[in-house]
């Protein structure tokens, strides 16, 4: 026979695993987020540093071809911009959490539109007025003052996404070493628990038994 106080030793025992449960799935769900948030700025950081090297890229094959007018310089420059505006489109996605680098990214956009402009219409003068029209339009540096304003929005969304990324690991490596110690720690509380109930349980059987022995030897 269990008595009350075994029974409300029972009764928490049986309590702590649903209890274990909920914790170690809210430690989980955070431990989660705090990863997803590492992921977005690797993201971030990976396609700004892929707008940067697309527009070098383009730079470079635009200057090439008007050296040498060879149309494989013409592949790669074509190449290049078709990356540039897909991934400032998906930058934007990414960033839609984020007021301040949403604004950087609208106007990157247009400093691009505008220095890809310049790329072609340096192009266009090369092939309908030859090199030394082009070179002139070149050296204004209209073009390389898109670029500088490009490369200071860039560097802000940088530096923003690295001032938080320790901040980020740090919550990430908490919500890790909680996910990981809660729930052994609550098993071995209702292991605890269990072990109190299983001795009082057999002393009270031995009181009961010990008591019988008494009442029939008398």
């Amino acid at each position: 026979m269990i008595t009350a106080k075994s029974y409300w030793i029972l009764r928490l025992s049986l309590l702590i695993l649903p209890i274990t449960v909920i914790i170690n799935h809210f430690a989980t769900t955070d431990l989660l987020e705090a990863n997803k948030m590492i992921y977005e700025t690797y993201e971030v950081i990976s396609n700004i540093e892929k707008v940067r090297s697309s527009l070098l890229d383009a730079e470079s094959s635009q200057k090439g071809y008007l050296i040498t007018q060879n149309d494989g310089y013409m592949y790669l420059y074509r190449s290049a911009i078709a990356r540039i505006f897909p991934t400032l489109e998906n930058l934007e996605k990414i960033t839609k959490n984020n007021p301040h680098q949403q604004q950087c990214v609208y106007e990157i956009q247009i400093l691009a539109s505008k220095r890809i402009e310049r790329l072609e219409n340096a192009i266009n003068v090369r092939q309908d007025k030859g090199m030394e029209e082009a070179t002139k339009l070149v050296l204004t540096n209209v073009g390389k003052g898109y670029m500088d304003q490009i490369r200071v929005k860039i560097f802000q969304i940088e530096e923003e996404e690295l001032k938080d990324f320790s901040q980020k690991c740090d919550k990430s490596k908490e919500m890790g070493y909680k996910a990981l110690w809660i729930c052994p720690l609550m098993i071995i509380i209702d292991v605890i628990i269990i072990n109190v109930f299983a001795a009082f349980n057999i002393r009270e059987r031995y009181n009961d038994l010990k008591n019988y022995s008494v009442g029939t030897s008398t």
